[in-house]
């Protein structure tokens, strides 16, 4: 089987800053984004799940356009950084998972594009130090979603308000050691054919600097045992509910080890996922 999609297109971004003075930044800026498919998104063959589902990809998917719209205001003070951004967008071809019936027992899940999707909300940040080896940061996105799903032949213009939010808290004890506790949160969020419920996680971070250049990291992922997706699908047609969870809590020790030359070295952070 072969197919041909071309990709090619133009994206401008325009990106506008004034300083306000007394450490304030106002912001305002376009851009045109492209999510592209992953491989496995576009391979065409079955991949069989269990006796009862089966997945598949779409060779004809195309990629997410988007319009976005951004304002927003930044500020420091009593040694903190706090941030509000309010933007609109709109986007094309969004891609999201359909499910169907290809016989009386098997349920195929494949990827389609919706029409269309429009979004609008305000992101909040803060970040700064509770003690001299205490910092924080903070995040949460509230923000209002219409999806049309007509062109798929599900219901047009669906919409909800939903909610995300981070926050971490990092304590370097000594100049070798860096601890971190972070947790996240995802409201649900809509589907072509229903949503996807709330999930949330919490994770611990440990690293040992060995030398300049080596430390030792120890990472704990899905502390409270919370961390799932789960999907309702709910049409005149199909009624279901999926849920994904990791095989509990989930723990790593590995080796970092920064190579190369160059000034001082950004901090990588912690990778909760596989290493």
């Amino acid at each position: 089987m072969q197919n041909s999609t071309d990709y090619f297109r133009a994206y401008p971004t325009l990106h506008l800053e004034k300083d306000l003075g007394e450490d304030r930044k106002l912001r305002l800026s376009y851009s045109k984004r492209v999510a592209r498919p992953e491989p496995e998104d576009l391979n065409p063959y079955f991949v069989v799940i269990d006796a009862f589902s089966a997945r598949a990809g779409n060779p004809n998917l195309m990629p997410q356009e988007t319009h976005a719209f951004e304002i927003g205001y930044e500020t420091r003070t009593h040694g903190a950084t706090l941030a509000a951004t309010a933007y609109a967008r709109r986007s094309l071809n969004g891609m999201t998972d359909v499910s169907r019936y290809i016989s009386p027992t098997v349920l195929l899940t494949t990827k389609e594009n919706l029409g269309k999707a429009t979004s609008g909300g305000v992101e909040l940040s803060a970040s700064g130090k509770i003690a001299s080896a205490v910092s924080y940061n903070l995040s949460t996105n509230v923000f209002y979603n219409q999806i049309d799903a007509a062109n798929l032949g599900f219901a047009a213009k669906r919409s909800a308000i939903g909610y995300t939010g981070k926050a971490s808290l990092d304590y370097a004890a000594t100049a070798k050691d860096f601890f971190q506790v972070s947790a996240s949160y995802s409201g649900k969020r809509l589907t072509a054919q229903g949503r996807r419920l709330p999930s949330s996680s919490v994770n611990l971070g440990y690293r040992r600097k060995l030398t300049s250049d080596l430390s030792a990291v120890v990472t704990v992922s899905d502390l409270l045992n919370r961390q799932r997706d789960r999907t309702v699908i709910d049409t005149p047609t199909l009624s279901d509910q999926f849920e994904r969870r990791q095989l509990g809590r989930t723990a790593f020790v590995s080796l970092s080890w920064k190579f190369g030359a160059g000034g001082k070295a950004k901090d990588p952070g912690f990778d909760y996922g596989a290493p």
